[in-house]
Parts: C-alpha cells; sequence; structure tokens
C-alpha cells in the first residue's frame, strides 16, 4: 500500500512526507504528557481561566474565543500525564453552523487536510433543507470533520475531531495515540462496581 501511496504522491505533485511533517495536534502550546501543573500553567497563560479540579485530577477552564464562551477539559493518567482534551464552544443555535465551519476552516488551514468530513442527514431531513440544526438537534443529523494524527495516519481512534452536538454546541476532541489505553482504564474503573 505505501509503494501505491508514494507513486500517487509523485504524479499529483505532493511532496514526499508531507503527512509525517504535519504539526501534532496541541491545545494552547502544552505538549501531551504535560503535568497537571505545567498544564494549568500553560492554559491560563494562554487567557483561559481555571474553573476546577476534578476527582479525576482532571482540569476544567473557561473562556471565549471569537465572542464565543467555551469550557475545556484536559484529561489527565493517574500518573499525572495529559492525555486528552475537549473544547466545548457554547454557540448559540442560529450561529452553531457558521461557527463550525469557520473553525473547521482554521484547523484545515493548520492541520491540513481532513480525514474525513462528514455532513450526512437521515430521512426527512437533507443539506441545504434549511432544517439542519433540527436535524442535528433531533440525532438525524451528522456534522464532523477528523484529522488523524501526523505520526499514525492509519490509526484512526487517535487525532482531532471537530463535531456539532446535538445540543447545537460545537465540540473539538484533541485525543493522542496514547488515549486508547486511557479511555480503557477509566471504563473498567466505572464498570467495577456491577
Amino acid at each position: 500500500m505505501k509503494p501505491l501511496l508514494i507513486a500517487l504522491a509523485v504524479v499529483i505533485g505532493v511532496p514526499l512526507g508531507a503527512q509525517e511533517s504535519r504539526e501534532v495536534p496541541r491545545f494552547a502550546d502544552v505538549n501531551w504528557g504535560s503535568s497537571q501543573s505545567q498544564t494549568k500553567a500553560q492554559v491560563v497563560a494562554k487567557g483561559y481561566t481555571f474553573a476546577k479540579q476534578d476527582d479525576d485530577g482532571d482540569l476544567q477552564f473557561t473562556g471565549n474565543y471569537l465572542g464565543t464562551p467555551m469550557r475545556i477539559v484536559a484529561l489527565f493518567t493517574p500518573d499525572n500525564k495529559l492525555a486528552k482534551v475537549f473544547v466545548h464552544w457554547l454557540t448559540p443555535d442560529d450561529e452553531c453552523l457558521a461557527f463550525y465551519r469557520r473553525m473547521k476552516e482554521a484547523l484545515s488551514n493548520k492541520y491540513g487536510d481532513t480525514s474525513y468530513d462528514v455532513r450526512r442527514f437521515d430521512s426527512p431531513y437533507y443539506e441545504d433543507d434549511g432544517y439542519e440544526e433540527q436535524a442535528v438537534r433531533v440525532g438525524k443529523g451528522h456534522i464532523f470533520a477528523t484529522w488523524s494524527w501526523p505520526t499514525q495516519p492509519d490509526n484512526q481512534a487517535a487525532g482531532l475531531m471537530i463535531s456539532v452536538e446535538k445540543n447545537l454546541t460545537v465540540e473539538l476532541t484533541y485525543e493522542p495515540p496514547e488515549w486508547e489505553a486511557e479511555s480503557q482504564r477509566r471504563q473498567s474503573k466505572s464498570v467495577k462496581d456491577f
């Protein structure tokens, strides 16, 4: 498969190694594996407000971007290493899709072409029918885009994803390859009482 991709890259004029040279997605320039104190200091230095630390040691922040209030959650492993970040914009319903498009374009400018770019509507809804927000709210509209992790482009579990949520807000998820193990640990912990 790799020789075919190299040949295709040469034919269409894509520089070899372009996929590998993409920037690793990071929120607020915080390195993956940073401690809670390092993460808190870096995020606050970028102008966000520390809100609280929960029982699992995960950190929550608030802020504002492009006039839109936002919440940020940084998840950590038991050994105090940054493992995942959620950014959640509390967009007004009527501005949700426009905000999503602006953010997707900004992310594409930074991280390159999306791996997946989905705008799917289930009947009776369809694209550009004027009811896209309603379709999303009732679970019949699916709008999201993903970028694969630059060092592991075939790993579909890792990457960056922006989506329009059912409550018509926009969520951005940074998920490095290491998150999968932490996710399994959290799931095991949450169901151990059953």
